[in-house]
């Protein structure tokens, strides 16, 4: 009787198979890169946008008020370029945006961990797009934080807390060559506070 249960529970410790070929590849290149394939995407873009190689716009609807996104490249390989003309450009644009994205990528790691998840990643393109957006915004709506809350679709506890983060994103940049990073005021008053600007 016990030889038959030990016979029976044989499949439940068997050793797992070997993970695949491609997925340990797969892994290793995550590893490799420092960040996940998403987390990576999202810093790519926002080193684009800051090395110049893309736009980022944040364009108010004349018809509804509202605002919208805008991205952009500005390095689109002309048409008939040979294949060592576009290698020359790709080598560029390579030059100008990975120094970007290697500081960029030591900010998203705010655990120090040596890697970048996910989260962080996305982190920090939010952060990023919400100081872009908010110095759109300023000029146009002025400084005062409900309408700029409304406006950004945050709570003022969300508004402060991504202030506070872009800002941390320019000191971080302090003296590192960037084409795109705006400055935003330091606070903006609370709303009992009288605000600036056009209402």
């Amino acid at each position: 009787m016990i030889a038959e249960l030990l016979l029976a529970a044989t499949p439940l410790v068997a050793t797992p198979p070997a993970p695949p070929a491609d997925f340990l590849a797969y892994v290793e290149e995550v590893r490799q890169a420092g960040a996940t394939e998403t987390a990576r995407s999202e810093l790519v873009m926002v080193a684009s946008i800051m090395a110049g190689t893309s736009v980022f716009e944040f364009r108010k609807d004349p018809q509804t008020g509202s605002y919208y996104q805008s991205y952009r490249s500005t390095s689109c390989p002309a048409p008939g370029l040979s294949a060592a003309e576009r290698q020359k450009l790709f080598a560029e644009i390579t030059a100008r945006v990975e120094p970007v994205l290697k500081r960029l990528r030591a900010f998203a790691d705010t655990d120090r961990s040596g890697f970048v998840s996910t989260a962080e990643g996305w982190e920090v393109r939010r952060t990023f797009e919400f100081g872009a957006e908010l110095a759109a915004l300023v000029p146009q709506e002025g400084t005062d934080r409900a309408t700029l809350c409304k406006l950004l679709h945050v709570t003022p506890a969300e508004f402060d807390r991504r202030l506070e983060a872009y800002n941390a994103l320019v000191r971080w940049f302090a003296g590192t060559e960037v084409r795109f990073l705006p400055a935003v005021p330091a606070s903006f008053p609370a709303c009992d506070e009288p605000a600036s600007g056009p209402r």
